[in-house]
């Protein structure tokens, strides 16, 4: 289980959070999209991998350290 929108929208640039995959990622941008059709709300976060890899998921793949 993923985290809850009001947990996603108090995540900070530089907080790390864990991918699906177990990769840790350093958030470095938020971006919140609602869809017009059922008005449901997506936080998407991008974030960077120790290697500098950059990666970017909805808030429901992801956990909270």
């Amino acid at each position: 289980m993923g985290m809850r929108i009001q947990e996603a929208r108090k995540l900070k640039i530089g907080q790390k959070v864990i991918t699906p995959m177990g990769f840790i990622i350093t958030v470095i941008s938020l971006t919140e999209f609602r869809h017009t059709i059922g008005n449901k709300v997506i936080i998407y976060v991008k974030g960077k991998t120790e290697e500098g890899n950059i990666m970017k998921f909805s808030h429901k793949e992801l956990k909270i350290i």
